[in-house]
């Protein structure tokens, strides 16, 4: 014997829940790709706008 399942109201809701769920994912990461800077570059300093061939300061040297 076989039976006949229908989809009921509780998988509509189910697919509902699922698509607020992205909707609400999606704005959240958009909001935060929106802070993300443009660049990941450091800021250029005085001394090497001063000297347009000066090589850049090398990294991780405080």
């Amino acid at each position: 014997m076989e039976e006949a399942f229908e989809a009921g109201p509780t998988a509509l809701l189910v697919i509902v829940l699922l698509g607020l769920g992205i909707v609400l994912l999606a704005r959240s990461m958009l909001k935060h790709l929106r802070r993300v800077p443009a660049s990941f570059d450091p800021p250029a300093t005085d001394e090497s706008i001063d000297e347009p061939g000066a090589d850049p300061p090398p990294r991780g040297t405080n």
